[in-house]
């Protein structure tokens, strides 16, 4: 055997591997036996005979070279009677070709992608051939394969071997071609010979979109939580998270806040890859006998409270995860570190290209991780929107309908086909059931039926009216073909019946198939039939299985036809759908003619859901022929509005969804509409934290009475039963809980409260409750001193002995010294003074840190205050953890954690290096007033969510590079960190050893953050850029009249900066900024009552001034400090400065409103050059200005 491989082995040999991985191919062999038939078909194919063209047929299977598979066949041009001349041709002929066609089954799709074939020159060399395809027989879009003619052997075979990469459609054919030519001199005995014919490729049923959706959208404001949301056919499984845990829905967006678990919010140090244990998981699967071709993936991404955070995508469709593929995606981060952005969500879309086979599974998976040197807390993945989209392939699979007839004429199903109730003539209905043997003499339980009249006429065949049936179609989308039926049938009390059995898809009958000819039943006994068949059942049509009875004799009464076990079988293919999965939502703003109701659907059945809404009457199951509400498409929860109710009715509501294969309902609720609009309904709740001037109260508003519930709160007074018109508390519009804070308050007295909702009817009110507050305890001293000589020696023990809401002034005097302890003041521990002996030498210090023990950063503190209405003076708090390496990762160390409201710190130190000062406000924004202290630090010490105003503080940095603040306001706030007359200052070189030549004002954590400095130093050693962006938008970073060295504001980032304007500065008071407004937790407002290191003199203190007055200071000259008086005749707003004798600020010593009286303030002067300083008094419309001789 002579042949020839024109192709290179490269080329070849991948043909050869893709197709012996093939699912399906179309063999013509062109030899004997099969001659021009079809020869093989593997897969979901139908290969065509193959035919020439009108005058080019087969001569006859031989030639001198026989083919791979025997015979060569033989083509050449003849006209029906003589051979027809050829030759002299230099292209090919358009009428002259031979061909070969392929079309898929039906509700298939063949993605053809290549042709081999055998073609040979039979006599000649000079035999050549172009091999063309299309999709339409008449070839209007011929695709040649050779880019040359082929030369073709003479008396040899080549094999050639084509690409396609064609997808021909259910109902399409693909034609393949090859068009011959001669090229020698003209001949009626040359030949083209052509042998084994393969088109290759491979077969899938009709696809359908699916998809599984996890919008990870917060459940308490009606989002999936959790849940997944599919259509088509598959399933899927509820977010999974693998040693990850959800910390709420505060991520950007509101998305979900991941962190590692197990592990108090930290992340470890030193990652610079995935930890293989610690992942989050979404899984989605083709429902049973269907395929699914996953074709994207896409999800939202970011991160929370950090700048190094990264994850790392990977899929596998093997249960233990192994052979994972990655998907590779790049951020927005310009470091190169592909960090996720931690301000915003960025969305990501991934191409894919993965066959999940029945009975597997699709795992994506995402793994993060903080990449730090140092162990750090509060850092977290945010993910939303995750979509796992592609199409699903149904599988065939076996249909089967059954109506066994064990207690009635219930049908039973196994796959994607739906049987209805057995159908009857007219003339006939079903008796019931009843025992009768088979042939075998087996027991059955039958169905007995029986004529309307009952009884007979003789009937030698079947008539038209005498008939009963049973139906079965395939679910939509689906292709049923039915190739059996099996069935019982017999005569009860008569042996004289007889049936013909038919079959038809006209539900008029008029057009059906004799399956069973007449033949007779036994009596009194079942006899089993049987017929094979095939048909196609589409969507949309239904098989009708006829039994048309008759009885050759005329009978009366209980003569009956007996049936059991009537099956219809067959195989599905296609994609099926089921109605959808439907959930119906409690009703809501019940009115009197409306109300607000809805659902959730979590499956579409298959079918894109076209319709959806809520429908409802006042009888029972409603359905969409009542009243119902039209919103829109799709899978997902929806809100529907009720209207057009009747006052007073009681309604039945159910969901419902439309797709193509049907209408499917929700649960049923039922409701009654009010027969008029009335006030609120609303519970008070229980008066606690009972004070002299304050308590706590609250309620819930459970019922809005038909309309908006305007506003809400408590009201209370002295003589019972309290309205709206006494004094009360406003806590906002809507239903729910809230709480009220009961201010002003008088000691000793008995008050009755009640809550309250209005609405435009009127005021509803809740239970009432009376009590009474608290007389004003005597005030207590107690010393702490460590050589005891005073109450205690631990000012921890101090701390535990205070009584819980104590109503007087608690001090707590601490003598000098250094206190090494963990302190916390409970939130029980009301109206605490702790004040110092003195402020440099009274010392409360510890060195706990957040990776110490896995603490975490709340957990590191020194002192942690958590109680309201807190006062500190003269104290040092201390943290003497450096960030400097030496204890391993996560140094952040806090010397002092405030949680609480209406604190105050006067004349304090807070000494520390990262997260010296946590503002915390764990239970929430708290105010906090500190006065003329000292912080200092070096990474972000000042942070957290509190109002705090730094009236004349002095804030030191002690760290090249360090960060001055790092708020996370809460967006609700007016305000967050005011620095008023503040002093910005840092040391030359560093606690490290580094010089200091730069420091920023700020950088946004977490939130809404708000930060303004307001006439403050700016050293040169502050960037000129001030500020720096980090994980959030800030709501407002500013400045306003700063000055020194670095306040040039040319250079600042003003993208997230500015300068106040006049109007905005005005509006930091520090009554605005400490008002009920500033925030809703806020039940009253508040000024600070001590201003201390101002304090009254005890000289005439309880005289009022007649005029305002500036004492010269004492002594003078001085060094290092000095003591300056003034006096005040009325309330007034006081500012006392200190000025050097260029006219530059040096100190604000006062700032804020005063009470008439006389003061004096202490000036340290400790860290300036000796010389000429002025200080003013600006009090009201007054001026005083002195002068005072500094001498070192």
């Amino acid at each position: 055997m002579k042949k020839k491989f024109i192709f290179l082995l490269f080329v070849l040999f991948p043909l050869i591997s893709a197709f012996s991985q093939s699912q399906s191919y179309v063999e013509w062999k062109c030899v004997p036996p099969d001659s021009q038939n079809v020869s093989v078909v593997q897969g979901n194919l139908i290969g065509l005979p193959e035919i020439g063209s009108p005058g080019f047929v087969v001569r006859s299977y031989s030639g001198s070279n026989p083919g791979p598979l025997g015979t060569n066949q033989r083509w050449w041009p003849h006209d029906g009677s003589n051979p027809v001349q050829w030759g002299n041709e230099t292209a090919p002929v358009d009428s002259r070709w031979v061909q070969f066609a392929v079309t898929p089954k039906p509700n298939f799709t063949f993605y053809a992608d290549s042709v081999t074939m055998y073609l040979g020159g039979g006599g000649t060399s000079y035999m050549r051939a172009d091999v063309v395809y299309d999709l339409n027989f008449s070839f209007d879009n011929p695709k040649k394969l050779n880019d040359n003619p082929l030369v073709l052997g003479n008396g040899s075979d080549t094999l050639f071997s084509f690409r396609i990469n064609e997808k021909v459609n259910d109902g399409d054919t693909l034609y393949v071609r090859i068009y011959p030519w001669y090229e020698g001199s003209p001949s009626t005995s040359k030949y083209l010979y052509v042998q084994d014919v393969i088109i290759w490729g491979e077969t899938k049923g009709l696809t359908y979109p699916a998809t599984a959706s996890w919008p990870l959208t917060n459940p308490d404001e009606g989002g999936t939580g959790f849940g997944v949301v599919t259509t088509g056919q598959v399933v899927a499984e509820d977010e999974l998270f693998v040693n990850t845990e959800i910390n709420g829905y505060t991520g950007p967006n509101n998305s979900q806040r991941i962190r590692m678990a197990n592990t108090n919010n930290t992340w470890p140090a030193n990652l610079t890859d995935q930890i293989d244990t610690v992942y989050v998981q979404f899984t989605v699967a083709p429902k049973a006998g269907y395929t699914l071709y996953v074709n994207s993936l896409s999800l939202d991404i970011g991160a929370k409270s950090s700048s190094t955070f990264k994850a790392n995508l990977w899929y596998s469709t093997n249960p233990d995860f192994s052979n994972p593929v990655k998907l590779e995606y790049q951020t927005s981060d310009q470091s190169g570190n592909n960090y996720l952005n931690a301000t915003a969500l960025e969305s990501f879309s991934f191409d894919l290209n993965v066959k999940v086979s029945p009975g597997e599974k699709f795992y994506f998976r995402v793994y993060p991780w903080n990449e730090d040197p140092s162990v750090k807390t509060g850092k977290y993945l945010c993910l939303q929107n995750i979509l796992i989209a592609g199409e699903v392939e149904g599988s065939p699979v076996d249909g089967v309908a059954l109506w066994p007839y064990e207690t009635g004429e219930e049908s039973e199903t196994t796959g994607p086909v739906i049987a209805l109730s057995p159908f009857y003539s007219g003339a006939m209905k079903f008796y019931g059931t009843t025992n009768l043997p088979d042939l075998e003499g087996v027991d059955h339980t039958v169905g007995a039926v029986q004529t309307v009249s009952k009884e007979w006429h003789a009937e030698p065949l079947p008539t038209d009216s005498l008939y009963f049936g049973y139906v079965v179609k395939p679910k939509f989308g689906g292709t049923l073909y039915v190739d059996s039926v099996s069935f019982y049938l017999g005569g009860w009390f008569s042996s004289n019946l007889r049936a013909e059995v038919y079959y038809s898809k006209d539900s008029t009958f008029a057009e059906k198939t004799v399956l069973i000819a007449d033949t007779s039943l036994p009596g009194n006994k079942i006899s089993k039939f049987g017929a094979k068949l095939e048909e196609t059942v589409n969507t949309g049509e239904s098989f009708y299985l006829l039994i048309y009875p008759h009885n050759t004799k005329a009978e009366g009464w209980a003569k009956l036809i007996a049936t059991d076990s009537v099956r219809i079988m067959g195989r599905v293919i296609g994609v099926t759908a089921d109605p959808p999965e439907v959930v119906t939502s409690e009703i809501t703003d019940i009115s009197t003619t409306f109300a607000t109701g809805g659902g959730n659907i979590p499956s579409d059945g298959g079918a894109v859901v076209t319709l959806r809404g809520v429908c409802w009457n006042t009888e029972g199951a409603p359905t969409v022929d009542d009243n119902k509400t039209e919103d829109g498409g799709g899978s997902g929860a929806f809100v529907s509005k009720l209207t057009g109710l009747e006052p007073g009715t009681q309604y039945y509501v159910r969901a419902y969804a439309i797709n193509d294969a049907g209408v499917a309902y929700g649960n049923e609720v039922v409701f009654t509409t009010l027969d008029s609009l009335m006030v609120p309904t609303v519970t008070t709740a229980e008066v606690t934290e009972i004070m002299t001037k304050t308590a706590v109260s609250g309620g819930t508003v459970e019922k809005w009475g038909g309309d908006t519930v305007i506003v809400r709160g408590v009201c209370w007074n002295t003589t019972g039963n309290p309205t709206i018109n006494d004094n009360k508390t406003e806590n906002g519009p809507g239903l729910g809980t809230f709480k009220s804070i009961l201010y002003p308050l008088e000691p000793n007295t008995t008050y009755y409260v009640r809550a309250y909702a209005s609405n435009s009817i009127g005021t509803g009110y809740g239970e009432e409750f009376s009590f009474t507050t608290q007389e004003p305890a005597p005030d207590v001293t107690k010393i702490v001193a460590l050589d005891g000589s005073g109450d205690y020696t631990s000012v921890q023990a101090a701390f535990d002995d205070i009584p819980d809401y104590y109503t007087g002034k608690y001090k707590i005097f601490v003598k000098k010294g250094v206190y090494y302890e963990k302190l916390l003041l409970a939130s029980t521990k009301a109206n605490v003074i702790l004040e110092g002996e003195d402020r440099d030498s009274t010392i409360l210090t510890y060195d706990d840190y957040a990776g110490k023990n896995n603490l975490g950063t709340s957990k590191s503190y020194s002192v942690a205050i958590d109680a309201d209405d807190f006062t500190a003076i003269n104290i040092t708090f201390q943290n003497t953890i450096k960030n400097d390496g030496s204890h391993g990762s996560g140094e952040q160390a806090v010397a002092l954690r405030v949680n609480g409201d209406r604190q105050q710190y006067y004349n304090c130190r807070l000494l520390g290096y990262q997260d010296t000062y946590y503002t915390w406000g764990g239970r929430g924004t708290g105010r906090i007033y500190m006065k003329d202290c000292y912080i200092e630090g070096s990474v972000d010490f000042i942070f957290g969510r509190d109002i705090v105003l730094f009236d004349s503080c002095e804030i030191h940095i002690n760290r090249e590079g360090g960060t001055l603040t790092a708020a996370s306001t809460e967006a609700v706030s007016k305000f967050g960190y005011v620095f008023k007359d503040c002093i910005i200052s840092a040391d030359s070189i560093g606690f490290d050893g580094r010089p200091i030549t730069s420091f920023i004002l700020g950088r946004p954590w977490q939130d809404k953050p708000r930060t303004v400095f307001i006439n403050c130093y700016e050293p040169e050693s502050l960037n000129p850029a001030g500020w720096s962006t980090w994980n959030v938008t800030p709501a407002l970073y500013a400045e306003y009249k700063c000055y020194g060295p670095g306040s040039d504001t040319t250079k600042r980032l003003t993208s997230i900066s500015r300068q106040l304007t006049d109007e905005e500065a005005s509006q930091y008071t520090i009554e605005n900024i400490f008002s009920k407004d500033s925030h809703p937790n806020f039940g009253y407002n508040w000024m600070p009552e001590i201003i201390t290191s101002v304090e009254e003199s005890g000289i005439g203190k309880n005289e009022i001034p007649s005029d305002y007055s500036l004492s010269q200071n004492y002594p003078n000259p001085f060094n290092p400090e000095t003591k300056i008086n003034y006096s005040l005749p009325k309330q007034s707003s006081v500012k006392l400065i200190i000025y050097d004798i260029t006219g530059q600020i040096v100190k604000v010593l006062v700032s804020g409103m005063q009470n008439p009286g006389n003061y004096e303030v202490r000036f340290d002067a400790s860290g300036l050059a000796s010389g000429i300083y002025f200080y003013q008094l600006l009090a009201n419309d007054k001026i005083i200005t002195r002068k005072m001789l500094l001498l070192k």
